[in-house]
């Protein structure tokens, strides 16, 4: 039989130093709401300049904090990994998803080899992604009708300009500041903050 994956909780791959599922949470949305918007271009290699300030800008007026554009463009790059990881083990036959227990059901050898050649498939070892359907907007879509297909993807691709005067993400930031809820699950305690 084979030696059993070091489980690592799933908080330990999505979340590290100051980026929390609140923070996972507003980036996700406000990717989200730029999809739906169709300011997204399709080249998965580039992450899209605007999307990502976009949602940079969400987060700080969301929770006050500020990362680097490099920050924003790892996450962007950790989310597609969610979601090629979940999407190869959702058309593996070996494994099964339970969306209502939001569990994914194989047989433990199945998984071991999984985690074997994608370690990072040890994230969906105790359960499924809890953004799939987020993710699948942000990496899927039919341009055409605006529903999802698995052989498209959308890239959040790179704009080449840094003039801001005729940025469509300013009447944008207050439509989605309105759109946007934390979790309540994980909700920062602001009164603990700097000013303090």
């Amino acid at each position: 039989m084979a030696t059993p994956p070091q489980f690592r909780p799933q908080k330990r791959w999505f979340y590290s130093g100051r980026w929390t599922k609140s923070h996972d949470v507003t980036f996700i949305n406000a990717l989200c709401w730029k999809a739906e918007k169709g300011f997204t271009q399709d080249n998965p290699r580039r992450p899209n300049k605007n999307a990502l300030l976009f949602a940079g800008r969400a987060l700080t007026r969301m929770w006050g904090w500020q990362f680097k554009e490099e920050t924003y463009a790892w996450h962007l790059e950790r989310l597609r990994e969610r979601y090629y990881t979940f999407r190869s083990i959702l058309h593996n036959p070996a494994f099964k998803c339970d969306r209502e227990n939001n569990i994914v059901h194989a047989p433990f050898d199945d998984w071991v080899a999984l985690i074997r050649r994608n370690p990072f498939a040890d994230a969906y070892l105790k359960r499924g992604e809890p953004k799939w359907d987020s993710l699948k907007l942000i990496f899927e879509r039919n341009q055409a009708g605006g529903r999802a297909n698995e052989n498209e993807i959308v890239a959040i691709s790179s704009g080449e300009s840094d003039d801001d005067s005729d940025d469509p993400d300013e009447d944008d930031e207050d439509a989605l500041a309105e759109e946007i809820q934390p979790d309540p699950d994980s909700v920062i305690n602001l009164a603990t903050s700097e000013s303090d």
